[in-house]
């Protein structure tokens, strides 16, 4: 969980609740890796706290470094078998850990994927799960019509570790919006199969002082997708189409970049 708080919303305020929903999970067995980010409130105080008293705990300090970097550190750390990267100022339903776990088990999948809700009233759903191929997911996570289905969201996946580790999947540092749709592409190109679970498991708080919202200016904001679409086009293991569809975004951007410049010129 990388923590930074933004003025708006200090994030000591919500991570007792975020920490304490993973504590109360039916699965016991897993390690929390807590990066402070450079927080000037309490809450690097509040994680060592929670360090000192459970043993699976573990908190990095660092200073202003960005998400992508926290998440890298956390990478490098992590030991376990699956990867989960959580917000600080969201919460996990009781069975998050054990139905996605149960379903890497169960399908043999290398990514599971789970509904999510941004109200306490969880939402209700069929609980059958749909088996997909890899190659759907990628060309969904960048087209037009992108659904909770199709989200580039992190905390809503879990990852295997093996499979991180093995091609050495990052996050690209320099790009400060959509890192997590890159992330999620590049693993996608080492994945024979994915798994959708119809249950509502994280409940996610749409917050203006979250970590997505800090600070990204419109031609920043460009800049990143730009960036990414690159990147995209660029993974020898994706599809042709979704290199091509990459391709089409891409194009579309630096298009209207030139129109707009036209217009203002």
């Amino acid at each position: 969980l990388p923590l930074k708080d933004s003025g708006l919303v200090r994030i000591k305020l919500v991570i007792c609740q975020m920490i304490n929903s993973i504590l109360s999970q039916q699965i016991r067995d897993f390690e929390i890796i807590l990066i402070d980010d450079g927080s000037t409130d309490s809450s690097g105080k509040i994680c060592d706290n929670y360090s000192k008293q459970h043993k699976n705990i573990h908190v990095i300090h660092q200073y202003n470094r960005g998400a992508s970097f926290a998440r890298n550190k956390g990478i490098t750390l992590a030991k376990g078998k699956y990867i989960f990267f959580l917000d600080a100022d969201d919460e996990l339903r009781k069975n998050y850990f054990h139905n996605m776990m149960y379903s890497f088990d169960t399908t043999k999948s290398d990514m599971v994927c789970c509904l999510y809700s941004s109200n306490d009233k969880k939402e209700k759903h069929d609980s059958r799960y749909v088996i997909q191929q890899p190659k759907l997911m990628m060309y969904g996570l960048i087209s037009k019509r992108r659904t909770k289905k199709y989200s580039g969201y992190l905390w809503c996946k879990a990852f295997r570790g093996d499979i991180i580790r093995n091609n050495n999947i990052l996050f690209d540092e320099t790009v400060g919006m959509w890192e997590d749709v890159l992330f999620v592409e590049n693993y996608l190109c080492y994945c024979r199969q994915v798994t959708f679970l119809n249950d509502d498991l994280y409940l996610y708080r749409d917050r203006r002082g979250s970590i997505t919202r800090l600070g990204m200016n419109m031609d920043r904001a460009v800049q990143s997708m730009v960036i990414v679409f690159k990147r995209i086009m660029s993974l020898n293991r994706a599809p042709l189409s979704v290199r091509f569809r990459a391709f089409c975004c891409y194009s579309k951007i630096l298009f209207k970049k030139v129109i707009n410049k036209v217009c203002v010129n």
